[in-house]
């Protein structure tokens, strides 16, 4: 499918230089040299009616690419960590669901991904993960003792704030983002802003 999709954009891409805006005459909009050797305008004189038919075409011939390809679906990020790729959730919600749902929340506005937090991650599996929460969560606990133990600690964040650390893809576990509140305010909060934070993008 995604064959016949590229062959028919490569044809689109061909009809939109020679037959809607090119160089040839007898396109809709025909470019002609204006000002210095590498500047082209539309034909002074060229009729709205021909603006008019050559926008219609394009979209009928860009209704086109996208029947054939099919449906899209929406990509969410943040930064490099993929949460959905192309409508399919690629990461797990770690935490207190109170605390977590304004990120949950924020991928489905985005994608349309229901994506439920969860106390701990599934072992085995090769999906990013985001942890939200305070040292107080055990499975924070143990990634910070483990990973980062001169960076987060019982005094740092203060109570009310928060911090974001990502902890890249290795050999032996999955991308990871850990927003860890110094309180249960502070985690809040991080929740909030990250899901902010996030970026949603298709291939349209």
């Amino acid at each position: 499918k995604m064959g016949r999709a590229m062959d028919l954009a490569n044809e689109i891409e061909n009809e939109i230089s020679t037959r809607i805006i090119g160089y040839a005459p007898d396109c809709l909009l025909p470019l002609v040299k204006f000002g210095g050797p590498n500047y082209y305008w539309v034909a002074v004189g060229t009729e709205s009616a021909a603006y008019d038919m050559a926008k219609a075409k394009v979209l009928e011939l860009t209704l086109q690419l996208k029947t054939a390809l099919g449906d899209v679906g929406v990509s969410v990020h943040y930064g490099d960590l993929e949460l959905v790729r192309e409508g399919t959730a690629r990461c797990e919600i770690i935490g207190e669901a109170d605390i977590s749902n304004p990120l949950a929340k924020a991928v489905l506005s985005l994608s349309g991904v229901v994506i439920r937090c969860k106390d701990r991650p599934t072992p085995n599996v090769d999906t990013s993960a985001v942890f939200v929460g305070t040292l107080r969560d055990g499975a924070i606990k143990a990634i910070v003792d483990r990973e980062r133990p001169h960076e987060i600690s019982a005094r740092y964040p203060a109570p009310g704030n928060y911090v974001m650390v990502t902890l890249p893809k290795s050999a032996t576990s999955s991308a990871r983002l850990l927003v860890v509140g110094g309180d249960t305010e502070g985690a809040k909060k991080g929740a909030r802003n990250l899901a902010r934070l996030l970026t949603a993008t298709n291939r349209w």
